[in-house]
């Protein structure tokens, strides 16, 4: 009689539906986070320093609206010194975003009073704080937050 050899069975390669079974399912990721609240609170007190009485829904509708820019330290804050960044307010902001139709010089005018407002000295004038002082002196608040809110 002849020696019988064994042979050590394969193992099968896994496949795609065998590993779907065995992945961990994934955790669901909160969309805000406590450090956003944070920074509201933040803005809130900024914007407390040149106001009295702060609208909260006002500040956080800017913050959500303009997260991207305050994100950024280069962008964060307004420059009243350069004449390119208070023309991108006046077109960008002032008449793109809130509808403004009045003539350039009372935009400018109103940009202006803003830079005295919170200092011309003061070189880190905050870009939420400085478009929250437009909206209200425009009375533009219905932009960012509807009248039922």
């Amino acid at each position: 009689m002849a020696a019988s050899t064994k042979t050590k069975p394969t193992k099968k390669a896994p496949t795609k539906k065998s590993m779907a079974k065995k992945a961990a399912p994934k955790k669901a990721v909160k969309t805000t986070s406590a450090k956003a609240g944070a920074d509201n609170g933040k803005h809130v007190e900024t914007v407390g320093k040149y106001v009295g009485r702060v609208d909260k829904k006002l500040v956080d509708a800017l913050a959500k609206t303009y997260r991207l820019a305050l994100s950024k330290p280069d962008s964060r804050y307004v420059a009243c010194g350069q004449e390119k960044e208070l023309k991108n307010i006046r077109t960008n902001f002032l008449k793109k975003k809130l509808g403004l139709t009045q003539d350039d010089e009372k935009l400018d005018k109103a940009i202006q009073d803003v830079c005295e407002t919170m200092g011309k000295r003061n070189p880190k004038k905050s870009r939420l704080a400085f478009y929250y002082l437009l909206t209200t002196k425009f009375k533009s608040k219905s932009v960012f937050v509807p009248k039922d809110a």
